[in-house]
């Protein structure tokens, strides 16, 4: 059963958020078509697939998409809740910051998500509680250490720069 309180507080955040990425969606769509991915891709908004954190399918691929703010505190940290890190598992995950104005992304890198959640003890750098989002603690990974050490589609702009091993 899902306590109310719990969705009460926290579902403003998650819309503003959501609907943030959502409006960069065309934007994700057209660079992962411009890679080495099969080129018919399903949005999956709002159905049991998005429940997943499958945001699109590119056949037989899963893709999770995450968009963050330009103004966003870390610029070289892909965070994963501890609920995230049981349910979630995209087969790569597509995770940019957007510019200043929110108009197009300044920054993004695609990664193997198998070979990221292998490898995660290596690329954890901090645990966190995320007061703002949820009630649940986060782990934040290195986006430097993902792009030595995992798979990397494509990596662009000013993203996996911070040397933290």
């Amino acid at each position: 059963m899902i306590n109310n309180n719990y969705t009460d507080k926290y579902n403003i955040v998650w819309g503003k958020d959501m609907s943030f990425s959502r409006k960069m969606m065309p934007q994700v769509k057209t660079l992962l078509d411009a890679n080495r991915f099969p080129k018919k891709i399903k949005d999956n908004e709002g159905t049991a697939l998005d429940l997943k954190g499958y945001d699109l399918t590119i056949k037989p691929l899963q893709i999770g998409v995450r968009i963050r703010r330009y103004n966003f505190n870390s610029y070289d940290e892909f965070t994963e809740d501890d609920k995230e890190k049981n349910t979630m598992n995209a087969d790569y995950y597509f995770f940019g910051y957007a510019n200043m104005d929110e108009t197009d992304l300044y920054s993004y890198i695609i990664f193997n998500h198998h070979d990221f959640a292998e490898k995660r003890e290596q690329l954890k750098t901090d645990r966190q509680q995320n007061r703002k989002h949820s009630s649940v603690l986060f782990t934040c990974y290195s986006l430097y250490k993902i792009s030595k050490l995992c798979e990397i589609i494509t990596l662009k702009g000013n993203i996996a720069f911070k040397q933290t091993f």
